[in-house]
């Protein structure tokens, strides 16, 4: 299993911090040798009180 987290400031924009992070990862995902097919993944997502996004974590199943 391999697992990324992104954690959210308390008072940050989560939208343009979700985009910035989107833009770079897209960059990079730019550069690399396509795979044949993608692993499955799931994703979790934490929320300040205010509804805000704190935390987004991906964790990606291992191939066989």
């Amino acid at each position: 299993m391999t697992m990324a987290v992104v954690t959210f400031a308390p008072g940050e924009d989560p939208v343009a911090t979700a985009r910035a992070v989107m833009s770079a990862l897209s960059l990079w995902l730019s550069e690399q040798p396509r795979p044949e097919q993608a692993p499955p993944a799931r994703a979790h997502c934490i929320y300040y009180d205010e509804g805000k996004l704190r935390t987004l974590t991906v964790v990606v199943a291992e191939g066989d």
